[in-house]
């Protein structure tokens, strides 16, 4: 990215961070093909800072709204979200889902999100700190 990530100057590595702020990240990791058109989310006007980042993270297929046309772009995005979020925009598919049970607290992955923290899991873009066995996903 090059630039710091907050105006002041400071990077704040332990700062929890946004969707938004995602969007932005995913857009500067990675240079794919979209793979649909835009959208307008409800809550996203096209001034705000990272609508552009937000667009194109959807357009690569990595991010996707809510059920109800909202991104809730200031929400603190979960770890359980990320790793979705980066299976799905690498089309990443588990062999089997039990590969999400290795984690000792694999209880409280939600529903939406087994299937491609397996794919994460067997592709090794998981790395938990400072237990492995843990997974910690929202």
């Amino acid at each position: 990215m090059g630039q710091p990530v907050y105006p002041d100057g400071t990077f704040r590595p332990d700062e929890p961070v946004t969707r938004a702020q995602y969007a932005a990240i995913v857009r500067q990791a990675f240079n794919k093909t979209t793979i649909r058109s835009s959208t307008t989310f409800a809550d996203v006007s096209s001034n705000f800072w990272a609508a552009s980042a937000i667009d194109n993270a959807y357009r690569m297929g990595f991010l996707s709204g809510y059920p109800d046309n909202t991104f809730q772009p200031n929400q603190k995005i979960p770890r359980a979200q990320v790793l979705v979020s980066l299976a799905n925009g690498l089309n990443y598919q588990a062999t089997t889902v039990a590969s999400a049970e290795v984690y000792r607290d694999s209880g409280s992955i939600p529903n939406y999100a087994t299937a491609s923290i397996a794919a994460a899991t067997e592709q090794r873009l998981v790395v938990n700190y400072p237990n492995v066995e843990v997974l910690r996903p929202n």
